[in-house]
């Protein structure tokens, strides 16, 4: 995957039941990772929006209007839920849609 995409990524699973804590402490710490995933459920009382422009990147130079078309999986995500991820008219985070996740159940 390095190699399509041009760099070196570098994943770092966190156990959901920490992100109360960890999270927090890399926004205090503005030690955020170039990528970072935080779900709805996540903790309803932290101020997302508050890193916007500060520790997350605008990424609406690269995906609003006819930009997003470069990236089909992404047009095909329903404009309502971009908004969970827009502050003032930008885009600083991207859906991710769970409904078509299949829970098999052993």
């Amino acid at each position: 995957m390095n190699k399509a995409l041009g760099i070196d990524l570098t994943v770092k699973p966190t156990d959901g039941n920490n992100y109360r804590t960890i999270v927090p402490t890399m926004t205090s710490a503005k030690k955020l990772p170039d990528w970072i995933q935080l779900p709805a459920w996540w903790n309803s009382g932290f101020n997302t929006g508050g890193l916007a422009g500060t520790q997350l990147a605008d990424l609406t130079p690269y995906l609003a209007g006819d930009k997003i078309k470069k990236y089909p999986n992404l047009a095909a995500l329903p404009t309502g839920a971009w908004q969970v991820g827009a502050w003032g008219n930008k885009i600083y985070g991207i859906p991710s849609q769970v409904d078509r996740v299949i829970r098999l159940l052993g």
